[in-house]
C-alpha cells in the first residue's frame, strides 16, 4: 500500500522453510521478508525470501548450522535492518545467532555460559 492504492507481488515457487510455527515475516533493510528453518536435521539451514525493489530473492545460509532447541529459539528484527535467528545450542549452554543483512548470512556463537533456568516461573 503506497498511501492511496494497493499492489501485490507473488513470489515464484520457493522454499518457505518449515511451517511449524518457526517462520517469521520480518522487515529488513532490503525489503519485507519471510524467513524460516530449512534443510534437514542433518543439514540445518535457514532461508529468507525477500521482496526487493527488483523482485523476490531467496537467500539461504551457505553452510549447515544449528537450529537450537525448540523451546529456546526465535527470530529477531534488529535496529540496523538485519534479522537474526538466535537459539540455545550445543549442550544448551551456548547461544548462537545467525544474522541476515538482506543479502548474506553471518553467525556468532557465545562461549560456554549460564543461560539461566528454563521455565523457572
Amino acid at each position: 500500500f503506497n498511501g492511496t492504492s494497493w499492489s501485490n507481488k507473488t513470489s515464484p515457487t520457493t522454499d518457505l522453510g518449515y511451517g511449524d510455527g518457526q517462520r517469521a515475516f520480518l522487515s529488513t533493510a532490503a525489503g519485507p521478508a519471510e524467513c524460516g528453518r530449512a534443510g534437514s536435521s542433518t543439514d540445518q539451514r535457514l532461508v529468507c525470501n525477500v521482496l526487493t525493489s527488483s523482485g523476490w530473492t531467496r537467500v539461504s545460509t551457505p553452510s549447515p548450522g544449528d537450529w537450537g532447541y525448540p523451546s529456546d529459539r526465535g527470530w529477531i528484527q534488529n535496529r540496523d535492518g538485519s534479522v537474526s535467528y538466535c537459539a540455545a545450542v550445543g549442550t544448551g549452554n551456548q547461544l548462537r545467532c545467525d544474522t541476515f543483512n538482506g543479502t548474506s548470512w553471518s553467525n556468532k556463537t557465545s562461549p560456554t555460559t549460564d543461560l539461566g533456568y528454563p521455565n523457572a516461573f
